[in-house]
């Protein structure tokens, strides 16, 4: 990891510095500000870089203090070669530590659509989507190597305080109100039982490497369709359900989920995975009890800080009962060990 001088905002992008993280003199034209709906804890921007090649960039500026954005310059200098999907062609990357500061130096995505959580995907998308990532979980499945990283955020397991549990179903409850579907509401009502559960699971569920933050204003589409995930500071080590479930429910329509499941499993073995069906299927059910929690009450003292952001907290909420309400009716077993059918 680089050290070096790294610029406090927009004013210290300039001709200068940028020619020295390029290691050439380059002339840079305006710096734009871009992104500023679809992330929170950064600052993205577009600069174009030349000296007789125009190249176009993205800087990425975020304070050191936030442990997920020192693991995005983690996993470009050290994993991001290796991966066998689409991503932002890293460039350079480095810390201040004595200013707290970091960036990221990638090239710019050309010609490509930005993926919208409000907007759902079709089942072709979502298709795609579901091999790559099935292509992307078997490159580290079972793998030791994740291990000796330790800065990959752990998620064979989740950990909350019983406090936790009630506390935030007091304030779900007193901001969104009871979940409507009987399914989604009993499980809500054992959400404390529905973690142990899924714990217990995905505790056992052979890990590889997680995106970690798999939504849709996290991934871009090239003109040919070809998905480009964006975004590792979420990037960890764990059941690669836990990326899938966000896949399967929460990016395509209601009737797509199992498709995308099976397009994701289908792929897993071609790539040389060993795995059971039934065991598999099992994992799914676990991480989206997990993922419901996060979801609901993990959402409960939430508050987003744009516009846009507090207008997707009730249709996610809403996206989030629907899944479970879906996917009881055709994998009742799990949800009924939650609430005791």
């Amino acid at each position: 990891m680089t050290t070096l001088a790294v610029p406090a905002g927009p004013d210290d992008i300039t001709s200068s510095w940028v020619g020295n993280v390029l290691g050439r003199a380059v002339r840079i034209g305006p710096v734009k500000r871009i992104g500023e709906d679809y992330g929170f804890a950064s600052e993205l921007y577009a600069v174009e870089a030349s000296n007789g090649v125009v190249e176009r960039l993205i800087v990425k500026l975020w304070d050191t203090a936030s442990r997920a954005a020192m693991r995005e310059l983690r996993f470009f200098e050290e994993l991001a070669d290796d991966c066998p999907i689409s991503i932002p062609v890293f460039r350079s990357g480095g810390v201040d530590l004595d200013n707290g500061r970091a960036f990221l130096l990638v090239d710019e995505l050309r010609d490509v659509r930005q993926g919208d959580v409000s907007k759902l995907e079709s089942r072709g998308s979502l298709m795609r989507l579901a091999r790559d990532l099935a292509r992307l979980h078997s490159r580290w499945w079972a793998s030791s190597e994740l291990a000796e990283r330790s800065w990959l955020i752990d998620m064979r397991s989740s950990e909350r305080a019983e406090d936790w549990f009630a506390s935030r179903s007091a304030m779900f409850l007193e901001r969104f109100g009871a979940l409507s579907d009987p399914a989604a509401n009993a499980v809500f009502a054992n959400a404390i039982r529905a973690h142990a559960l899924a714990n217990d699971v995905l505790r056992s569920a052979p890990p590889t490497l997680l995106h970690g933050d798999h939504h849709l204003d996290n991934i871009m589409f090239r003109t040919d369709g070809t998905p480009v995930f964006l975004d590792w500071a979420g990037v960890g080590r764990g059941p690669g359900v836990l990326d899938v479930v966000n896949l399967a429910f929460r990016m395509g329509h209601v009737g797509d989920t199992q498709p995308a499941l099976d397009a994701y499993f289908v792929t897993l073995q071609a790539s040389g995975v060993r795995i059971d069906k039934d065991a598999w299927l099992a994992t799914v059910s676990a991480a989206l009890l997990r993922q419901f929690i996060t979801w609901t009450l993990g959402m409960a003292a939430v508050h987003m800080p744009t516009e846009r952001g507090a207008a997707l907290v009730l249709p996610s909420i809403a996206q989030a009962e629907a899944a479970i309400a879906n996917w009881y009716e055709s994998h009742p077993g799990p949800i009924d060990e939650v609430i005791g059918s």
